[in-house]
């Protein structure tokens, strides 16, 4: 990817509350795609997943703010509280897309878990022409994805009931390579079959192993990109069940958000 303008990417998520597992994998793809500006930004309302306990916006915007204070280059965006009632991804990279330069370049970052159920949001179809995504897998898990047209439902997810289909997805052991050809099959089914994989990336993986980086492209269509990133068992639910049991969450955040989460009495 040879740009001479500015690389800003966008981290979007509930952040309930921001955890090490976050900034990892931030500072992964940062460093693998050279990312001048990275943009933690908090939902006010999400559409789609909506916890048992969502800490007040404010206080996770602040935790942000303390999770991402000593790294040049991040940042933390209320662009989506001030915007109240749900959050959509769609009107977010369209603000971010008119303060750009042309020769900048806009990326959103995503977990796979998350991405298989993109074809449900906001103008799905529209994003993919607007901004490239990069999708973030665990080493050694990848995407099953089949489609099926069947009435029954079952205990699968349904993702695609507006195309008559039913999408069964599930994490499995498998080689990056493989997680990226699924990803490139769901790509093909779910929003424009001229999608296929490239070869060889064209992003600076930083010396990182064959395989960890790579790319499905379009003729029309913004790349999509699929970085695997190291693996830490935590998670923010994880963390919110730890604290209603009052067990240590230590070295699972960052000290200040320990802190904050202690004295404001969040999620007790």
């Amino acid at each position: 990817m040879n740009n001479s303008g500015k690389k800003t990417a966008l981290f979007g998520g509930t952040f309930n509350p921001v955890h090490l597992g976050h900034l990892r994998a931030a500072m992964e793809v940062a460093q693998a795609f050279e990312i001048d500006e990275m943009v933690f930004i908090p939902s006010n309302t999400p559409p789609h997943k909506m916890p048992e306990v969502l800490a007040d916006s404010a206080d996770r915007f602040k935790m942000l703010q303390m999770a991402v204070a000593s790294v040049d280059g991040w940042s933390v965006s209320d662009v989506e509280i001030k915007r109240h009632g749900p959050s959509y991804t769609v009107d977010t990279v369209k603000g971010f897309l008119e303060k750009m330069g042309k020769e900048d370049t806009l990326f959103f970052i995503m977990g796979m878990d998350a991405f298989a159920e993109i074809d449900t949001w906001k103008s799905c179809e529209e994003l993919f022409g607007l901004v490239s995504f990069i999708v973030m897998a665990r080493p050694g898990s990848r995407l099953n994805v089949k489609l099926e047209t069947s009435p029954d439902m079952g205990p699968s997810t349904d993702l695609g009931a507006t195309h008559g289909t039913k999408l069964n997805i599930s994490m499995n052991r498998d080689t990056g390579a493989k997680g990226r050809r699924e990803l490139a099959q769901m790509l093909k089914q779910k929003v424009d079959s001229g999608y296929k994989i490239k070869d060889k990336t064209d992003v600076q993986a930083g010396g990182r192993p064959a395989g960890k980086v790579g790319s499905i492209v379009h003729e029309s269509l913004k790349p999509v990109y699929y970085i695997d990133v190291t693996p830490l068992d935590v998670s923010s639910t994880r963390i919110r069940k730890m604290i209603v049991k009052g067990e240590s969450i230590k070295y699972l955040v960052v000290e200040a958000v320990e802190s904050y989460i202690s004295t404001k009495n969040i999620y007790r």
